[in-house]
């Protein structure tokens, strides 16, 4: 603001340099000394107005680089510490289609144009308020006669640009509605386009299996037909936009000196000040079609601060989910819970128990038919499902319970020390000898590709190079290393043959044979039952019928 305002009264000093050394050229009669003079002060004027704009430039860059920051952080914090990356899924109404483009570029640009916006509006408005003055002092009142009445206009040149500006604005306000409304369309085929590709790029492997690229290619085709269509129409009120700004650059000028005339024809004002006029005039307008002056970034800053309060509004829907979890939890010496009840979000029962406890130091197998919510019910233990009430007792801290989901899930870029250790934190990256000679152990014990033995130090993204059995193996080991005293698992074998599931079974007994393991198997009782030597499971327990149930 300081930066601007003093950018505005050298605005004013430099026009009245100007129109001293101008006056002088024009009347004839000066002195070296005295040009010298009207020289000097206009480039000091000149110079002291140029410095401020850079030094205005830096500030600004600065500030973006602040803003960049600590907006980044604050919303990635708070998509991560509510869980509503997760939390997406149970939202109602309009969604991000990809946050992870909003919580990069989209911040980061809507800071940038924020912070180049907003100088640009201050520089407008204190550049208005010099223009407002000059016209002012330079136009005098203006007296004409109507019907014997004499009506007297002061500043007239100063009314006279605001009439203009505003006649302006309405006429470019009709087509500036309707790009608007285009633009944010586009962004959203944008988001749309980027989404597709990313599918594309996270499912490579399946899409070429099913010989499915030309199908997704025809998607791809469908958001650039529909995207070219909006491009089209906006094309031609861009086009109109821009040959209404093209004409104002050249009207607002020529209306500003033709509204000097009258002062020049009363003698009241002389022919060197009509660059200044012009350069007033001009300032005055461009106040009230700034909006316009910078459509595109306006327009693109109301887009992405809308995609930002679509974030946020998704964050706070999902946190007032979560706030009708019900579920206690609580230390005790068993696994067990209490008057459990989980819900689906249409708030049907899932499951419905009054106590229910897993036998300890053993491997427990949590079998049922397909659909029935086993994978639901470890969510609603693990505070993943918000739909809960009740109480559950666990046998040791929170910190000591070690949970296995259906896909293992590998840091981006690691070595594969670092993806067994997944999550560490930094002062934890530091392997030691002794801990890799136990994973090293542990890989050659799990039976692992010697390719990928062998590849164990190279910095990779493991889920892309490892085959789903593998990446199992992987998390079985990740297991065995944090030493759980709970460790829950889903399916942790269903990638893997049979004779291959029994020996890792095995070696998990043997290095976790304190651990209370509760997994979910995808088989049902009946097919165990049916298949001999195959009850590797010391107990098991039967979900069914919203009801849990030990099986003999």
């Amino acid at each position: 603001m300081l930066g601007n305002a003093i950018q505005a009264i050298f605005i004013v000093i430099t026009n009245s340099s100007f129109n001293l050394f101008f006056g002088l050229l024009v009347s004839g009669v000066y002195t070296p000394t005295g040009l010298m003079f009207a020289v000097l002060q206009y480039a000091v004027a000149v110079g002291v107005y140029t410095y401020t704009a850079g030094k205005n430039s830096y500030v600004g860059d600065q500030l973006i680089q602040s803003l960049n920051h600590d907006v980044t952080h604050f919303y990635v914090d708070k998509w991560m510490q509510t869980k509503a990356y997760f939390g997406s899924n149970f939202i109602q109404g309009p969604k991000v289609i990809n946050p992870a483009g909003t919580l990069s570029h989209d911040i980061q640009e809507a800071n940038r144009l924020t912070v180049r916006l907003g100088d640009n509006l201050l520089n407008t408005f204190f550049a208005f308020l010099a223009g407002m003055y000059g016209l002012w002092e330079l136009s005098g009142p203006l007296s004409f006669t109507i019907a014997s009445t004499v009506l007297v206009i002061p500043g007239y040149m100063a009314l006279g640009a605001l009439v203009y500006a505003i006649v302006y604005n309405i006429i470019v306000n009709q087509i500036g509605y309707r790009l608007k409304e285009l633009t944010e369309r586009q962004h959203v085929f944008s988001n749309k386009l980027e989404a597709q590709v990313h599918h594309i790029e996270k499912n490579a492997e399946g899409i070429e299996l099913l010989k499915a690229a030309t199908r997704e290619k025809k998607s791809v085709d469908n958001i650039l037909k529909n995207s070219t269509i909006y491009h089209g129409l906006m094309a031609k009120l861009q086009a109109g936009l821009a040959a209404f700004t093209a004409l104002n650059d050249h009207l607002r000028f020529f209306v500003g000196v033709l509204l000097s005339i009258p002062q020049i024809l009363a003698n009241k004002m002389s022919v060197d000040n009509l660059l200044s006029i012009g350069d007033y005039f001009t300032r005055v307008a461009s106040f009230f079609t700034w909006k316009h002056d910078n459509y595109d970034d306006v327009t693109n800053l109301d887009v992405f601060v809308g995609k930002l309060n679509v974030l946020q509004a998704q964050i706070a829907q999902w946190e007032t989910i979560r706030k009708n979890n019900q579920l206690i939890i609580h230390e005790g010496l068993t696994f067990s819970f209490k008057n459990l009840i989980i819900e689906k979000p249409d708030r049907s029962v899932l499951l419905k128990t009054k106590q229910f406890t897993f036998k300890g130091a053993c491997v427990t197998c949590l079998q049922g038919p397909s659909g029935v919510g086993k994978t639901t019910l470890f969510r609603s233990l693990t505070q993943l499902w918000p739909y809960v009430k009740g109480e559950l007792i666990l046998p040791c801290q929170i910190k000591e319970v070690q949970i296995i989901p259906q896909k293992p899930v590998f840091p981006l870029s690691s070595t594969l020390y670092e993806a067994i250790l997944y999550p560490h934190d930094d002062e934890e990256l530091s392997v030691g000898p002794k801990i890799k000679s136990h994973i090293d152990d542990l890989l050659v014990e799990f039976k692992l590709n010697h390719n990928v033995i062998d590849s164990k130090d190279e910095k990779r993204d493991w889920s892309k190079t490892l085959s789903g059995g593998e990446q199992q193996r992987i998390a079985l080991i990740r297991a065995i290393m944090k030493k759980p005293k709970l460790l829950l698992m889903d399916e942790p074998f269903s990638a893997l043959d049979p004779r291959l599931h029994k020996h890792c079974e095995h070696i998990l007994q043997k290095y976790l044979n304190k651990t209370t393991i509760v997994l979910i198997d995808h088989r049902s009782i009946q097919q165990t039952d049916e298949i001999s030597n195959q009850k590797n499971c010391a107990h098991r327990v039967a979900f069914n019928n919203k009801k849990l149930r030990h099986v003999a």
